[in-house]
C-alpha cells in the first residue's frame, strides 16, 4: 500500500496526510511509519518557534489519530468484501487518556537523525459510532508519547 492508497482512507489529503507506510496490520492491531515529522513543510510545524526543529511529541496524538483511522478504514473495507465504505465521512477526537510523554519531541535526540517515528495503534472497543485504542509512538526504541484515544464518527448525509 502506497501513500497515496492510504491517503485514500483518511479524511486528510496533500501533506496533511502524515503515514507513509503500513508495517503490518490485523483485526486488532496496526503498526504504520512515518517520515513527516522531519519534513520542513508539515502542516503541524511552528515555525514561530525559531531555534525549534522538531515537532512537539504532543502532535503524536494527531500521529495516532490518523493511524486509528487507517485502521478502522481496512476493517471497514475488509467487512465490506474491499469496497469502500462510504458511510462515515470522519470523526472527532472525543477523548484523550492515560497519556504519557516520554520526549519533548517527536525527533528525541537520542535516535539517528531522519529516523521513522513507529506508530502502533491497538483497538480497545469500537462501534458503529466510534472506536477507542491504545496508542504507543516511538523512535528507534525511544518511547516519545502513548495513551488511549477516542474518536466518535460522523455518519455520511448520504447514507
Amino acid at each position: 500500500m502506497n501513500k497515496s492508497d492510504i491517503c485514500q482512507l483518511l479524511p486528510h489529503s496533500g501533506s496533511m496526510c502524515l503515514i507513509d507506510q503500513i508495517i503490518s496490520w490485523d483485526d486488532n492491531e496496526l503498526i504504520a511509519h512515518s517520515r513527516s515529522h522531519h519534513d520542513n513543510n508539515n502542516p503541524l510545524r511552528n515555525n514561530l518557534l525559531s531555534n525549534s526543529h522538531s515537532l512537539s511529541s504532543i502532535i503524536g496524538i494527531e500521529y495516532a489519530a490518523q493511524t486509528m483511522a487507517l485502521h478502522a478504514g481496512l476493517l471497514a473495507e475488509k467487512e465490506n468484501q474491499g469496497r469502500p465504505n462510504k458511510n462515515n465521512l470522519g470523526g472527532y477526537l472525543a477523548t484523550t487518556r492515560k497519556v504519557v510523554i516520554g520526549s519533548n519531541s517527536l525527533c528525541p535526540p537520542d535516535t539517528e537523525p531522519f529516523a521513522p517515528l513507529v506508530i502502533q495503534v491497538s483497538v480497545l472497543m469500537r462501534d458503529t459510532q466510534g472506536y477507542t485504542y491504545q496508542f504507543n509512538i516511538h523512535s528507534q526504541h525511544v518511547n516519545i508519547i502513548s495513551g488511549q484515544l477516542t474518536i466518535f464518527l460522523v455518519p455520511s448525509s448520504e447514507s
